[in-house]
């Protein structure tokens, strides 16, 4: 009977590793930005251009708990108010991403383009 009893503990833990990477996997949906105008291709803007501006959205990764969420369009209007313009034009985006398990981390999305004030005249 004992060997029975000693079994049991060694079966549960067997099944528990077993099981633990489903029981801390996740999934999520995350909306990234929302765009009023989008294109991959070279288009004629009109307006007047303001220069290339840099915008940033990030926060601290502390533990495993985000100190904000971040977003694009965090970024986008922050280099929009930057440059007091209404469009960003040849933009790019970029994610800075580090983090230490269990101990801190830093996650960003950065925006590049030319800033253009559509309501200006060119």
């Amino acid at each position: 009977r004992k060997a029975a009893r000693c079994k049991r503990p060694m079966k549960f833990c067997i099944i528990f590793l077993l099981a633990l990477p489903f029981l801390t996997s996740g999934c999520a949906t995350m909306r990234l930005a929302d765009f009023t105008g989008l294109s991959t291709k070279n288009c004629d803007v009109k307006g007047k251009r303001l220069g290339r501006v840099r915008g940033e959205d990030g926060g601290w990764i502390i533990f495993i708990f985000p100190s904000h969420p971040i977003s694009i369009k965090g970024a986008v209007d922050d280099a929009l108010q930057k440059a007091k313009a209404d469009m960003l034009v040849d933009a790019v985006i970029y994610q800075k991403f580090w983090y230490v398990p269990f101990i801190l981390g830093k996650s960003s999305f950065i925006v590049e383009g030319t800033a253009v004030d559509t309501k200006a005249a060119p």
